[in-house]
């Protein structure tokens, strides 16, 4: 009775072996393969062949087909996570003895390792493929381009906006800016300390002026480079620099005027020149002005002419560009005023000679300013007669009368004449005389 028993209860159990043999011999799981992996998710291709030993098909026969897969667990069961299809409607494509479908498995967390195997089942008969591995990509962080704030000619506050921090967290951030479109952390870059979401800024500086930069925050993590929207600024432009020079060749009446572009700023001056002005010791191009053609930098010079006498002048050198107008430093002079001369009437008439003279008055200008340093008379048988004529020149300095002898004139003949005083400004003449020669 106990071996009767016993040989049934082998029969038995032989039964339910050669059964469950049976179903996995059915159909096998093949080959099996990580397609798509993101961040969040990824698609898994499974294989299953049925046995050739048999006429058709039968995964009708199986309860369950899918995957099942852990982040912990390195060989997975379908006790782990598990994501099933249904029959034949997730099949992918097949023939008469193969089917194939894709699994994709969503909810996963970012930069992580997941051990996958596929299986199939029937009842309580579970059989797996081999164990695969992927690992989900890290999820880029999110960041925005702000607004560009402080600009000046040679720096500006770049902005951005944190709005995700990936997945792992971002390692470094930052606003990368360049000339060209579309910079990035290859071309210049302003890098910005910290962590967390939300705003960060820094400054760009070493610009060049009057100048159009693209900018793009950026920021990293081990998924790669995350980049904002592009932005644009410019910077402002930069006025020109320039000196006044001293003042040279000044006369009574006349002036040159000097002054030194050392930069021609950015955009380069349009226009240049010099500005004086007796009332305002800081004059403007809204005052007197000497226009100067040229461009570039180094020296230029004007000569101001109709000045005042004896009077002081304050001048300025200018340059003009987009961004306004750059003045040099003020430089003042003052005019010079010629000696103040008459002319005597000839004295002591001959037919070949006469007494020629003049003075120079203590009023007005008296000597000059510088005083003068020659004088005389000077005569010709036309009107107005200059020092390019003949003359008679008389030593002496200081103010009063003076004369001298001209010889060698023409008999009845009308001769003009003007005293003279001459310093290092010009000459002064004295009214005009005529006196005749005797026969």
């Amino acid at each position: 009775m106990k071996l009767t028993s016993k040989i049934f209860f082998v029969i038995i159990i032989s039964i339910i072996f050669w059964g469950c043999y049976r179903d996995t011999e059915i159909a096998k799981v093949g080959t099996a393969k990580n397609t798509t992996i993101d961040w969040d998710k990824a698609e898994l291709e499974v294989h299953i062949k049925h046995n050739d030993s048999y006429s058709r098909p039968s995964y009708e026969r199986l309860s369950k087909y899918g995957v099942c897969y852990s982040k912990e667990a390195s060989i997975p069961t379908v006790n782990n996570n598990t994501k099933s299809i249904s029959y034949q409607s997730d099949f992918q494509f097949y023939d008469d003895n193969f089917r194939a479908y894709k699994v994709t498995l969503t909810k996963l967390e970012a930069a992580t390792t997941y051990y996958w195997r596929a299986f199939i089942q029937k009842d309580y008969i579970v059989v797996y493929g081999d164990v695969q591995s992927f690992t989900t990509l890290s999820k880029l962080p999110k960041v925005s381009t702000s607004n560009v704030t402080n600009i000046t000619s040679t720096s500006a506050t770049l902005s951005g906006y944190i709005q995700d921090i990936g997945d792992p967290a971002y390692t470094s951030k930052g606003i990368c800016y360049s000339i060209s479109e579309n910079p990035t952390t290859s071309n210049s870059k302003v890098e910005v300390p910290g962590s967390g979401s939300g705003s960060f800024s820094g400054t760009a500086s070493s610009l060049s002026p009057n100048t159009t930069y693209y900018i793009r925050a950026y920021i990293i993590n081990s998924g790669g480079i995350a980049y904002g929207d592009q932005r644009s600024f410019t910077t402002l432009p930069t006025l020109p620099t320039v000196s006044t020079s001293d003042v040279k060749n000044i006369k009574d009446i006349s002036a040159t005027l000097c002054g030194n572009v050392t930069n021609v700023g950015m955009p380069a001056y349009t226009a240049r020149g010099l500005c004086y002005s007796t009332t305002s010791q800081y004059p403007t191009t809204i005052d007197s002005k000497i226009t100067i053609i040229g461009n570039g930098t180094g020296n230029f010079e004007g000569t101001a002419i109709d000045l005042k006498s004896n009077t002081t002048y304050y001048v300025r050198a200018y340059a003009t560009n987009s961004a306004g107008t750059a003045y040099g430093n003020m430089v003042s002079f003052k005019t010079g005023i010629l000696p103040y001369v008459g002319t005597s009437s000839p004295t002591n008439i001959t037919s070949t000679s006469a007494i020629l003279g003049g003075y120079i008055y203590s009023i007005y200008g008296g000597v000059g300013n510088p005083p003068y340093t020659m004088k005389g008379i000077c005569y010709s048988t036309s009107q107005n007669p200059t020092t390019n004529d003949l003359k008679v020149e008389v030593e002496g300095t200081g103010i009063g009368q003076f004369e001298g002898i001209a010889t060698s004139l023409i008999p009845n003949t009308t001769y003009y004449v003007r005293a003279y005083a001459t310093s290092s400004i010009g000459t002064s003449y004295g009214e005009q005389r005529s006196f005749k020669t005797k026969q």
